[in-house]
C-alpha cells in the first residue's frame, strides 16, 4: 500500500471540497437535488408495478451496450428503501447480465472471443478453463472482485463454456453486498433530507457507512486473491509474484 498516494488523494479531495464549499451555494444545490429525487420518486411510485419495469428496461439497455449509469443504486434506495431496492437492483443486474451473456454467446461470440483473446491473453484462457470446472464459484468471485469491469465480464463469460444459470445465480450473489450498501446510502440520504439528524445519529450513520465499505473492500480483496490462486489475475502482478518466488 502506497501511503504517499493515499495522503495525496485525501489532500486533493479535501482541497476540492473546500473549493466547492467556497464557490458553490451548497444548501441550494442540495435543495435542488432533493426536488429532483422527490419528483423521480413520485413518478416511479405513481407508476406502481411499472416503476420496477421502467428501472429494468433502463438497466437492460445500459448493460447490453455497456453504458455508464452513475448513482442508480442510491437513487433506487432513495425511492424504494434499502431492502426492496437491493432486491430489485440485484435481480435486475443478474437478469440483464444474463441477457448480455446470451448475446455474447449466441450472436457475437466468435468476434468477441477473438477480441478478448487479444486484449486479455492468458487471463482469458485461465478464466475459460476455470469457469468450465467451477462456473458458479468463479462468477461469484469475479463479481466481488474489481479485476474485470461488470460490462466486460458479461461478454467475457459468454465466450466461455459456463452455464447461463450458474452465471445468473453467481452474479446475483456477487453483486448483492455492494448493491445493498449503495442502496442503503440512498435510503439514509432520504432520511437525512426528510427528517434531519442529531449529531449522534450522524456519527452512527457514518460509522455504519464506513463499516459497510470496509466489508465490501474485504470481500473484494478476498475474491481477488482467490481468483489469483485459480490463475486469474493481472499479468503484471502474476509476473511479480513469480519473480518474488
Amino acid at each position: 500500500m502506497n501511503t504517499g498516494k493515499i495522503v495525496g488523494a485525501l489532500a486533493a479531495l479535501a482541497a476540492t471540497a473546500g473549493l466547492v464549499y467556497a464557490f458553490v451555494d451548497v444548501p441550494e444545490v442540495i435543495e435542488y437535488g432533493k426536488q429532483q429525487l422527490n419528483s423521480l420518486e413520485d413518478v416511479l411510485l405513481e407508476a406502481g408495478i411499472w416503476g420496477p419495469v421502467i428501472i429494468f428496461c433502463i438497466y437492460m439497455v445500459t448493460t447490453v451496450f455497456m453504458l455508464p449509469l452513475w448513482g442508480f443504486h442510491m437513487t433506487c434506495g432513495y425511492v424504494y428503501g434499502t431492502f426492496w431496492a437491493a432486491l430489485l437492483i440485484a435481480t435486475t443486474q443478474a437478469l440483464c447480465a444474463g441477457a448480455a451473456f446470451s448475446t455474447s454467446r449466441y450472436l457475437v461470440g466468435p468476434y468477441i472471443r477473438n477480441s478478448l483473446e487479444k486484449r486479455y491473453g492468458r487471463k482469458f484462457t485461465a478464466i475459460d478453463k476455470a469457469v468450465g470446472e467451477d462456473g458458479l464459484r468463479i462468477t461469484l468471485l469475479l463479481r466481488l472482485s474489481p479485476i474485470i469491469p461488470f460490462g466486460i465480464n458479461n461478454y467475457l463469460c459468454g465466450c466461455t463454456g459456463m452455464k447461463v444459470s450458474e452465471f445468473v445465480i453467481g452474479t446475483w450473489l456477487g453483486v448483492l453486498p455492494g448493491t445493498t450498501a449503495y442502496c442503503n446510502m440512498g435510503s439514509m440520504g432520504k432520511q437525512v433530507l426528510a427528517q434531519g439528524t442529531t449529531t449522534l445519529q450522524k456519527i452512527v450513520m457514518g460509522l455504519g457507512l464506513v463499516a459497510a465499505l470496509l466489508v465490501i473492500k474485504l470481500l473484494s480483496d478476498l475474491a481477488t486473491k482467490a481468483l489469483k490462486d485459480a490463475g486469474i489475475g493481472d499479468a503484471e502482478e502474476t509476473n511479480d509474484n513469480k519473480k518474488e518466488k
